[in-house]
């Protein structure tokens, strides 16, 4: 008997020792989060002002952030496995498709890293459910949903295009929900110095049946409301992004003020001291 004891209490240890798959938890709705690349760029751009951004080859075409399992109320979960690493190796077959339909426009952070986050992060979340157990069918319908809810021909259709004036958050959500016949949820980013307000991403929700439903529910970017932007003020989709030696810098907030007394088109003044923060950050690369 004492064996058998001994045995039971080796093998234990040895399973102990052996990284643990961790069960996945479960949620209400998947998040599909497009973004503007032209405001991911000069965000990066800020935080590492001598980086480049890596465009796809049409940069006027929204692309994907990811798909996110979430529970209502809540950013949650995440890493639901953590012996599930990325594999490039398994995404081989589409991998040119994602680089034009799902890129990491931070040039000087690893090609892959934005593939890697999101399939760790979120991927192994979404796998609890067949049509998407895999790193291939999870990326796989991050580019079918990209094609169905083309948000640079929804919002064309609506007369919106990059570098519209007098842009206001319910023209974004009247235009998405034309379209979708569902509330979507939007995120803008604030340059400090400024003021000014830009568009940075949009959430469509799906249920597990892959069917769209409204947003209402998700955690909210502002009390109230599903988004961040503000209700009345304008906001700006810009259609270019400064190259970073055009940015204007200086030790003095006085000098700023000196050199820069006049008005200035949005674009013009985002060429100086762009300070752009992300009220939400779901990304950290």
């Amino acid at each position: 008997m004492w064996q058998l004891f001994i045995v039971a209490f080796l093998c234990t240890a040895v399973e102990s020792s052996e990284p643990t798959r961790q069960s996945t938890p479960d949620w209400d709705i998947l998040i599909f989060t497009q973004s503007w690349p032209t405001t991911v760029c000069l965000q990066w751009k800020e935080k590492y002002e001598n980086h480049t951004c890596l465009f796809p080859q049409n940069k006027n075409e929204w692309t994907i952030h990811g798909i996110w399992p979430t529970i209502y109320g809540t950013h949650e979960p995440g890493f639901c496995n953590s012996t599930w690493k990325f594999d490039e190796n398994k995404i081989a077959p589409i991998e040119d498709e994602l680089n034009t339909y799902w890129p990491n426009i931070q040039n000087g952070s690893s090609e892959t890293s934005l593939w890697k986050h999101e399939w760790e992060k979120h991927g192994t979340c979404a796998a609890s459910l067949p049509e998407l157990n895999s790193e291939l069918k999870y990326f796989q319908k991050g580019l079918e949903w990209v094609k169905n809810y083309n948000l640079s021909s929804i919002l064309s259709q609506a007369g919106i295009s990059p570098g519209a004036e007098g842009l206001k958050i319910q023209d974004i959500v009247n235009a998405v929900k034309s379209s979708t016949q569902k509330n979507p949820a939007v995120e803008c980013i604030r340059d400090l110095e400024t003021k000014e307000e830009y568009l940075l991403e949009i959430r469509i929700c799906l249920d597990k049946q892959f069917m769209l439903i409204d947003c209402d529910g998700i955690e909210t970017l502002s009390q109230g409301f599903l988004t961040n932007c503000p209700l009345t003020k304008d906001i700006f989709y810009p259609s270019v992004v400064p190259p970073v030696n055009q940015v204007q810098h200086s030790n003095s907030d006085d000098t700023y003020k000196k050199n820069n007394n006049k008005p200035r088109h949005r674009e013009s003044m985002l060429l100086t001291f762009l300070k752009v923060i992300s009220y939400v950050q779901w990304l950290t690369l």
